[in-house]
């Protein structure tokens, strides 16, 4: 009895203590140290882990119910394959696609590859706001939201390399499945992950378990002798069960030996489809294998039940349909094109034991594009020089016919059926390469037609939804298809992203109304209830009204990342030019430090229409910003290019100029915008320097270059020259200068000063100083004992206060070439190079070859007709190869005021002899020598090595910023590190620890400003990082 009492006692206790917890308030402690994969998390529901990896949570999910003025994605869900597959499924289990989208409630959420997912609150369409990003490491594709959890997946994480075996070579690739918590939509948290052994290929939503596939490429190769040893390609197959937020499952796994391409999903099974890869195997090219997994259990179990194989390749998941006990396979016998074109059926009524039925090959020689089943057809699209449209009937899977074709120009890459009538996106070739829409008739099998057909673009586009079915959006109720484009203008070398809108009626065919341009790429457009449409980009989401389609109009913008690599200071301001492959034509911005996503608080209106390089210099309280347009447009409009020219036209400008009056703290104002003109109308070239003078005065250095021949004494460009013996390239220069003082828009024609004078190199630079700009021209002397040529260099001085007529001044002999100028005007910095004579080479091309950079601190005299040396700083180089190692030096100068910075960088690469007599790469060392002088006597005032130091570059407003790249992988410039060195301009250091990028690709810019105490560096999709100096 008191056992009895005793257990009545303790089942009572827990019923109270169960009955309470559902009022409790007291949030648990979090045990951060637990979190599956390390992750850490402030969010008080998430607590622990058990032994298989699984979430353990306490607390109940706060469901986010849509409220009054939700907006709503107003389209009927594409259905997937598996929807209308015919098979007697269970319709409780939906199958539910993942997206770079979901809308929920007033909050569109996006995955970013640059910041992970972000949310945009969409309650006012005129200010459309991003109120909370969580960032990860990886490249996310796309997601699944619900109840309060995202489920991303991502890609491009390195995963463990091998252990230190001699021969061996590779390492793997992993991904992961990201869990973030998103209830609240101004603070979304990432609460966990799933790692997948490597790349993944698709996934799918069935009823309340997600499900992964991904392949490891192979991750190794042997590579000491001639054994054939190597890693093999492996399928790996993850379900996570989702039903329960507060209790997320990794429930099943299976691994096997292979490599998917694509997968197919019904309700109760998974079709893992496979590719060939391996050139040197037998069996290439000739069959390729599908494993069928059973899904039935809503738990998530997957069991493998059995593999057979297909007589082709099957390039994506619509090329699979399973029907009762029938599952059909559309592949082509050559995966790169060119091949059979077949259909299979086979029997899978025993799981365990599949049997083909059927085949049918409809076409031969050609590619196969699009395809699509529905009902008792299937529809494909294959193309050599026509696309036909082939209708294949399948009721009878022992007798698959062939109803009928229909040849059009160009291809289709995705098929919709909707009853008798098909739509299509793909590609016309007939003029051009444009992307196409096209509306089909198939009423009649034996005799389809095109209804209506609409290509996009002036000469040549392509759709984000030719490769991503999921950005060809159809909203029947609408009647509307929206249609990402991205259109290069041959004339202006640039892309324009827009999102289209077609209309469609089943019966009358297809119309094209409007469009709306984009800063980057358009992944996706989505239509909104009352007549709202998002546009979703590669770095933007933009609200769009569409009530008039002919001419839809952009209410607000949402910037969810922007890239910064150059930082300069214009007016007290932090500016730049956004010059960047996405943000063509150039455009003057300034920038707000503390905002990742949008840096940008001001921008000006664009510099010209087409591709070019832009830059800014400033002189006074003005900045010019000027941009190369390669001589192709004539004439302007409104701040705009205007039509361009034809070939046969005169190219008069070469380039443009756009004028800003700073003043600190206010926005800049624009002051002018000039076209720069060519001397005649026959001129056509790319400026190599420019500078500007205080008194607003442009001028510019333009390359070119001869040949000249020593034994003639001629030069290839004169008519008389005959030329004998050997002879060698040699650069000459053109000085031109524009009065560019003047307010408002006008042309600028140059006054000449020089036309082909001599130069030292290549790189002729042109400096300005006051009202005075200073170039380089030099004279052939004759050679000296070793047939080195000998060159007299002058500095020439010109003077235009009077820009319309300009003075050349006397010239000053000086050693090498002008290079920079103190700003009081007394100091000069010239420069030279010269390699050594002997290089030394032997028969296995191992070398040892030396060079030398000098660089002279002059100053002049009173009247600057002379100058004398104040300090000589001589650099040797050297390049040396052996069989056991590699090591290289080189050096580069910075001159800033009256300060020289020069940076020398040392790079050795080991190797060592391994037993199958391959030389084998060890390690790498490398370091940065960082020495600063004085003009004013040569004094050295700083002289320092850091170990690892890789990269540095000026300062704007500062001194000099050096990154310190630990990373073995650390390769030809580019960094991705997140320690650096800050040295002012008196040789005082300060270390940087930034913060970790969460965009982790290696980068080449390397650019920072000073405003005050503070340092502000470019760091690229990480927007801009402040660092205080003091």
């Amino acid at each position: 009895m008191k056992k009895i009492l005793k257990t009545l006692v303790v089942i009572l206790f827990i019923l109270f203590v169960a009955i309470g917890c559902d009022d409790e308030k007291t949030d648990p402690k979090v045990d951060d140290e637990n979190l599956t994969d390390g992750e850490v998390t402030d969010d008080p529901n998430v607590l622990d882990k058990d032994e298989n990896g699984e979430f353990i949570t306490a607390g109940a999910n706060n469901s986010n119910d849509k409220g009054e003025g939700d907006y709503g994605d107003s389209t009927n869900e594409e259905p997937g394959e598996e929807e209308d597959s015919g098979a007697e499924d269970d319709a409780e289990r939906e199958i539910v696609e993942s997206d770079i989208y979901k809308v929920e409630g007033t909050t569109i959420w996006v995955v970013n590859r640059y910041k992970g997912l972000i949310a945009i609150d969409m309650k006012d369409p005129k200010a459309l706001k991003v109120v909370g990003k969580a960032p990860f490491e990886g490249i996310p594709g796309e997601m699944y939201l619900q109840e309060g959890r995202a489920y991303i997946l991502v890609t491009g994480l390195n995963g463990k390399d091998l252990d230190d075996k001699e021969g061996y070579w590779g390492g793997r690739s992993m991904s992961k499945v990201i869990v973030v918590n998103t209830e609240k939509p101004s603070a979304p948290k990432v609460i966990g992950s799933y790692e997948l052994d490597g790349t993944i290929v698709d996934s799918r939503q069935v009823g309340d378990v997600i499900y992964v596939a991904a392949t490891q490429y192979k991750y190794y190769w042997y590579w000491c002798d001639t054994r054939d040893e190597y890693g093999k390609d492996q399928i790996t197959l993850i379900s996570i069960n989702v039903s329960d937020p507060a209790d997320i499952k990794k429930v099943d796994e299976v691994s096997l030996e292979g490599t998917a391409y694509t997968i197919y999903v019904s309700q109760k099974s998974i079709y893992v489809a496979e590719a060939n890869y391996d050139y040197w195997n037998d069996d290439y090219d000739q069959k390729y294998p599908v494993t069928l997994f059973d899904i039935s259990d809503p738990d998530g179990k997957i069991v493998k039940k059995s593999e057979f194989e297909t007589d082709g390749f099957m390039s994506d998941r619509w090329k699979m349909y399973e029907k009762g006990d029938v599952f059909f396979a559309v592949s082509t016998s050559d995966q790169w094109g060119g091949g059979d074109s077949m259909i299979e059926s086979f029997d899978i009524s025993d799981p365990e034991n599949i049997e083909q039925i059927n085949k049918l090959t409809f076409m031969t020689g050609q590619q196969l594009y699009g395809t699509k089943f529905e009902g008792d057809r299937m529809y494909a699209v294959t193309y050599f020089q026509q696309d036909p449209l082939h209708v294949i009937d399948i009721s009878d899977p022992a007798n698959l016919i062939e109803l009928g074709q229909l040849e059009v120009p160009g291809w289709s890459t995705h098929l919709e059926i909707r009853g008798d009538k098909i739509l299509s996106v793909g590609i016309d070739d007939t003029d051009g390469w444009k992307t196409k829409v096209s509306m089909y008739d198939v009423s009649d099998p034996e005799n389809p037609k095109e209804m209506s057909m609409i290509a996009i673009g002036s000469n040549y586009s392509w759709s984000e939804a030719t490769q991503d079915w999921k950005a060809f959006k159809i909203y029947d109720d609408l009647g509307l298809i929206l249609l990402p484009v991205n259109e290069y203008e041959e004339n202006t070398w640039r892309y324009m992203y827009k999102l289209y809108l077609l209309d469609f009626d089943l019966a009358k065919g297809l119309k094209q109304r409007g469009s709306v341009v984009s800063d980057s790429p358009v992944m996706r457009g989505v239509a909104l209830e009352n007549e709202k449409i998002i546009s979703i980009g590669d770095r933007h989401v933009m609200m769009i009204d569409a009530a008039d389609r002919d001419k839809p109009e952009i209410l607000s913008t949402a910037v969810m990342a922007y890239y910064v690599e150059d930082l300069d200071i214009c007016g007290g301001q932090l500016c730049g030019i956004d010059n960047n492959y996405y943000s063509q034509p150039a455009s003057l911005v300034i920038y707000e430090a503390g905002n990742d996503t949008n840096p940008v608080k001001w921008r000006s209106g664009n510099m010209i229409a087409d591709f070019g390089y832009a830059d800014i210099l400033k002189a006074g309280n003005k900045g010019y910003m000027f941009s190369n347009s390669y001589g192709w447009y004539d004439g302007v409009e409104d701040g705009e290019m205007a039509e361009p020219k034809s070939e046969t036209e005169s190219r008069t400008a070469i380039s443009f100029l756009k004028i800003f009056e700073f003043s600190d703290g206010k926005d800049p104002a624009e002051y002018a915008f000039v076209p720069l003109m060519a001397p005649d109308d026959s001129y056509s070239a790319y400026f190599n320097s420019s500078a500007v003078t205080q008194n607003g005065v442009f001028g510019v250095t333009v390359q070119s270059w001869d040949y000249f021949y020593p034994e003639s004494d001629c030069y290839d460009s004169e008519t008389d020259c005959v030329a004998k013996g050997d002879g060698y390239s040699i650069y000459n220069s053109t000085v031109l200068v524009y009065d560019v003082s003047g307010e408002g828009q006008y042309e600028s024609v140059p006054v000449k000063i020089t036309e082909n004078s001599r130069t030292l190199d290549y790189d002729n630079k042109i400096i300005a100083n006051g009202t005075t700009f200073w170039y380089t021209d030099c004279e052939r002397k004759g050679v000296d004992e070793k047939d080195r040529e000998l060159l007299y260099c002058y500095a020439v001085p010109v003077d235009v206060k009077d820009p319309a007529k300009p003075v050349k001044g006397k010239k000053v002999n000086i050693p090498g070439k002008i290079i920079g100028m103190s700003d009081d005007g007394k100091y000069l910095y010239t420069y030279h190079y010269m390699w050594n004579d002997e290089v030394s080479k032997d028969d296995d091309y191992y070398y040892n070859s030396t060079y030398f950079q000098t660089l002279y601190i002059l100053k002049f005299n009173d009247d600057k007709t002379k100058v004398s040396v104040v300090k000589k700083i001589s650099v040797t180089n050297e390049y040396e190869s052996t069989e056991s190692m590699y090591r290289y030096t080189w050096s580069d100068f910075i001159v800033k005021n009256d300060k020289v910075f020069i940076g020398t960088n040392e790079t050795l690469y080991n190797y060592e002899q391994q037993e199958c007599n391959y030389w084998y790469y060890s390690n790498r060392e490398n370091s940065m020598n960082i020495r600063i002088f004085r003009a004013e006597d040569g004094k050295r005032l700083f002289n320092k090595t850091y170990e690892n130091g890789a990269r540095y570059s000026s300062v704007e407003g500062g001194g000099f910023l050096l990154s310190i790249e630990e990373n073995e992988d650390y390769y030809y410039g580019y960094t991705n590190s997140n320690n650096m060195i800050y040295i002012s301009a008196d040789g005082v250091e300060k270390e940087l620890k930034l913060a970790e990028k969460t965009y982790g690709y290696y980068s080449y810019s390397l650019s920072a400003a000073v405003i005050g105490d503070d340092l502000f560096v470019a760091r690229d999709w990480n927007g801009i990082e402040q660092v205080s100096l003091k």
